[in-house]
């Protein structure tokens, strides 16, 4: 499915922009093991241009959706969305949380933060035989199949991508994204400035 996802800034203002993706799949497992009992997801995202912030955690989940690049900060990021922290919800699936790492200028857009969604190649089938047989009204009718147990025929993947603006000013930036941004690893300039995301 292809799913491109950018920001474009139709203001008057600079604004620093983050988003958050969650993924929910209702029905069977989000994540499985492959033949080599490596864990994999049922849904594989083909991510535009992202690197991860180098803590084991990020870094960690990074890899393991796709995203191989890591940085050690923002100045290392620059024109990169940059996962910079993860939440793992009790249904194995995660909320990831993305800052763009450069300002969007008035009329300007950021680069894809993901391009499209892939559901995996090793997904199997749940039923692997039907028999049908006709109805009085000589219409057929599914009358026996047999299951493997997968249900993935019957659940549902979600993808939701929530974006935040915000006026690329000192105060706003640290007032809307403040933990997000993890401040200890980028540079703010001054209050009296926009800031500088580098």
């Amino acid at each position: 499915v292809e799913k491109v996802v950018s920001v474009k800034n139709s203001g008057n203002v600079d604004m620093a922009v983050m988003a958050k993706i969650t993924q929910k799949w209702d029905g069977e497992r989000m994540i499985f093991e492959d033949a080599e009992g490596k864990e994999v997801y049922a849904a594989q995202v083909q991510w535009g241009d992202v690197a991860a912030f180098a803590s084991p955690d990020t870094a960690e989940v990074g890899l393991s959706i796709g995203i191989a690049d890591t940085v050690d900060s923002f100045a290392e990021a620059e024109g990169q969305w940059v996962l910079t922290d993860v939440q793992k919800l009790d249904d194995s699936s995660m909320d990831l949380y993305f800052v763009y790492s450069d300002i969007v200028a008035e009329g300007k857009e950021t680069p894809a933060l993901l391009t499209s969604v892939t559901m995996n190649s090793l997904i199997e089938s749940g039923v692997t035989s039907k028999v049908y047989t006709p109805n009085e009204d000589g219409k057929l009718e599914l009358t026996e199949k047999e299951n493997s147990g997968l249900n993935y025929e019957e659940a549902q993947y979600t993808m939701t991508i929530n974006a935040k603006t915000v006026q690329a000013t000192f105060d706003a930036v640290k007032d809307v994204f403040g933990a997000a941004l993890m401040l200890s690893l980028i540079h703010i300039s001054e209050p009296t400035r926009p800031i500088s995301i580098s």
